[in-house]
């Protein structure tokens, strides 16, 4: 009885260590994803202000110009989604590796 309550200790021990190291690959997996989002984001915004840029110094900008700017809004728009759900899932994972 005395051995499979050690055995019980040692199968809990390695469970608990496992779940730990779990947590900590979600952990790292999102916070380099959630760089990324980030960098896309800032990428996304410096596009943004570049192109506002050219459409405020053209006296007329081109439809091309007005297309391309347009889409590097709807661009910041969907990075910055992506950015906040990698923000919220890297303090999700925080809090669980903190439990």
């Amino acid at each position: 009885a005395k051995g499979m309550q050690g055995m019980t200790r040692q199968i809990d021990a390695v469970s608990a260590s496992l779940e730990k190291a779990s947590k900590i690959d979600a952990f790292r997996g999102s916070h380099a994803s959630f760089a990324e989002a980030r960098s896309k984001f800032r990428q996304a915004q410096a596009d943004v202000a570049r192109l506002g840029a050219e459409m405020n110094r053209a006296a007329a900008p081109t439809a091309a110009l007005s297309r391309e700017y347009a889409r590097a809004q709807r661009e910041v728009r969907a990075t910055s989604a992506a950015f906040e759900a990698q923000k919220a899932a890297v303090l999700s994972n925080k809090r669980a590796l903190d439990q």
